[in-house]
């Protein structure tokens, strides 16, 4: 029983003095740093320094969404086209085994299939991403 007491009270005292150990971000400008042009009031944007594919970075979440999703686009399609060159490559070098032969179909068929999903699924969210945003997000630059 004491010890069921001792972990509650630890509990309790995490829950009670844990705000105590957060700490509000130091305004910039004003008196105590006149050299920037910034407000008081300005609050540090994380998600500034993030790379993004036009080179100026994500500012905002929708832009880190669709920055993610075509990180992962890019991701999946190379995995689909190396899936796609092993299962050619097995069958090539199958030595007419009807098993091998069947399993690089199979498998050529379901990376086939994967960059169908996943091309809809970025066209989905980039849809979705200008609905709800009016954005278009992070354009990728060729």
């Amino acid at each position: 029983m004491a010890i069921r007491t001792k972990i509650k009270f630890l509990f309790i005292s995490v829950y009670l003095f844990a705000p105590i150990l957060v700490f509000a971000q130091a305004a910039t400008g004003g008196p105590q740093n006149p050299d920037t042009t910034s407000s008081p009031a300005e609050i540090f944007n994380p998600l500034e320094k993030v790379p993004g594919f036009g080179g100026d970075g994500v500012s905002n979440v929708p832009e880190l969404i669709s920055w993610f999703v075509a990180l992962l686009v890019g991701f999946v399609g190379l995995m689909s086209v190396i899936a796609i060159v092993v299962s050619g490559y097995q069958m090539v070098f199958g030595g007419g085994n009807p098993e091998t032969i069947q399993s690089a179909k199979s498998r050529m068929t379901w990376a086939i299939i994967g960059i169908f999903v996943v091309v809809l699924a970025y066209t989905i969210v980039r849809v979705l991403l200008k609905v709800i945003t009016g954005t278009q997000g992070i354009q990728i630059q060729t």
